[in-house]
């Protein structure tokens, strides 16, 4: 299967090698055969049994769609690491929930086997959930930097900055403007060491 990605890599990846190597280093993490409890079965043999899925001859006229499908699900697996790659956290593979949830999305709307289309699973209602608490903090962000608390406003250019110069500029963060008084809910400064080094995202 490996192989196959390589030898047809060019193609799926419309001569984006980057695309290719982030596919195949995928599927290679899949064959530490890291198990999904909620399916009882490991992201490698999910990704094996979709690959060969492709070839069942009732799947003759979508294999070509299924197999690119299953690329892109690979080449697709991967985020950025805190504060989206700033400050040296780069890129890692998602957790074996993402990379399962995707490779099982290649059938949908393309195996000859409506039922194998539902797959609208907890990995995407986690997503949703994040995306919407995202555009929460966000808001609320941009309300605190054009507030008058001093301390507000200096979380909030923390949560928005979007470089390592920026995330410097905001400075360090009062721990008592980290929260919105008096429901104590977190405005999205990030969370810093003893040192008042930024260590991660908001949870």
């Amino acid at each position: 299967m490996i192989a196959d990605i390589r030898r047809d890599g060019a193609k799926l990846s419309e001569g984006r090698p980057a695309l290719v190597d982030d596919a195949v280093a995928v599927a290679e993490r899949t064959r530490r055969g890291e198990k999904v409890l909620a399916i009882g079965a490991t992201d490698e043999e999910c990704l094996r049994r979709v690959w060969r899925r492709a070839d069942d001859f009732r799947n003759a006229a979508t294999r070509g769609q299924i197999r690119q499908a299953v690329f892109d699900a690979l080449a697709d697996a991967w985020e950025p690491g805190q504060f989206g790659g700033l400050g040296g956290g780069g890129r890692h593979i998602v957790c074996v929930n993402g990379r399962t949830t995707r490779i099982l999305a290649a059938l949908v709307l393309l195996d000859w086997d409506q039922r194998n289309w539902g797959v609208k699973t907890l990995e995407q209602f986690k997503n949703d959930v994040f995306a919407r608490a995202a555009a929460v903090i966000a808001r609320v962000a941009k309300e605190a930097a054009a507030g008058p608390d001093a301390g507000l406003r200096a979380a909030a250019a923390a949560w928005q900055a979007t470089t390592p110069a920026a995330l410097e500029a905001a400075g360090a963060t009062d721990a008592d403007s980290e929260r919105l008084a008096p429901t104590g809910r977190i405005v999205g400064a990030p969370p810093r060491n003893a040192d008042g080094q930024a260590i991660g995202p908001v949870s």
